[in-house]
């Protein structure tokens, strides 16, 4: 979709994946984690457009904050733009104190709840971001309401 609001034409994609192992036993809130097995993983996809690599999205996923020392941290997404203008953006999620999981599943859940409306009001079919006008939160400034029992 990226690809397609650039007005670009994929001629591959590039998977990739590295994993990193545990060098000893321990344990986390899903279970234990055994030594020699997956304790953090690396993928990517990424478009290659007119012969280079131009479009990429990468994740790392630790189950230990010691794990895979050498790659990315951090919490949130960033975008690196190389081209003109060059820039980074950077979003963090639950920055309050907040359970950063919880807050990436509100943060999700929002979206798709915004997004109906205007979903609805499209004609039948497969429609993107491209497709639909900007979605943006509602009463998201308001604070929380009481719901009734």
């Amino acid at each position: 979709m990226v690809a397609e609001a650039c007005d670009a034409t994929i001629d591959d994609i590039v998977f990739e994946r590295d994993v990193w192992l545990a060098g000893e036993d321990s344990e986390v809130a899903a279970g234990p984690i055994a030594t020699g097995t997956v304790a953090a993983m690396r993928f990517s996809a990424t478009a290659v457009v007119d012969g280079r690599r131009a479009l990429t999205v990468e994740h790392v996923t630790r189950l230990r904050p010691d794990a895979a020392p050498d790659w990315p941290t951090g919490r949130g997404w960033k975008v690196e733009v190389q081209g003109l203008p060059s820039m980074v953006l950077e979003s963090r999620i639950a920055v309050a104190g907040e359970d950063d999981t919880d807050q990436g599943c509100l943060g999700t859940a929002m979206h798709a709840v915004h997004a109906v409306v205007p979903v609805c009001a499209t004609e039948p079919g497969i429609a993107t971001f491209l497709d639909l006008p900007t979605i943006v939160g509602r009463h998201v400034l308001r604070p929380p309401r009481t719901l009734p029992a």
